[in-house]
């Protein structure tokens, strides 16, 4: 399996294009990223252990081929702190498993939901470009997290969001 860690604030240049092949890692530890397109078909780790706070921008398009994404979330309202993929002004398309680790999230009540992944500058996902991995914290045999005393399904554009999200 190959591992390439993001180290710098800056690892790849916004003009990189990324392809995470089947038995690759792409670990950004928590830090941030820009760059011009991904395709995945390993596994983007977000996370660091430390709380959610990276965001990869994708400035072209990504292309989910059966990749995962693995984020780290606070589910605790909609202003939930958490790693997310932001499309800017692209296309997301294909098949990518959101894998969610909660931490001690001990959930709460939203009103548009926490977006994972966001749009931006005219970018689009596919209806079917995401959906939440079985192996996410809290989630059962529905399609649907249990955190707390609260229940969270992975919406496109939310819950009255914007429809392209």
């Amino acid at each position: 399996m190959r591992r390439h860690i993001a180290t710098g604030l800056r690892l790849f240049g916004t003009d990189s294009i990324i392809t995470v092949e089947q038995s690759a890692t792409l670990a950004l530890d928590g830090l941030s990223q820009i760059i011009a397109g991904l395709n995945n078909a390993g596994t983007v780790n977000m996370t660091d252990g430390s709380g959610p706070s990276a965001a990869l921008t994708v400035k072209g398009d990504y292309v989910g081929n059966g990749g995962i994404i693995v984020v780290n979330t606070l589910l605790s309202g909609d202003a939930s702190p958490t790693d997310r993929l932001i499309i800017d002004g692209s296309n997301a398309s294909g098949h990518t498993s959101l894998l969610v680790k909660t931490g001690n999230s001990l959930g709460g009540l939203t009103n548009k939901g926490v977006a994972l992944v966001q749009t931006e500058n005219g970018g689009t996902t596919s209806a079917d470009a995401f959906q939440l991995d079985p192996n996410s914290d809290g989630y059962n045999s529905t399609g649907i997290l249990n955190v707390g005393a609260y229940n969270y399904s992975l919406k496109r554009g939310g819950d009255g969001g914007e429809a392209q999200d």
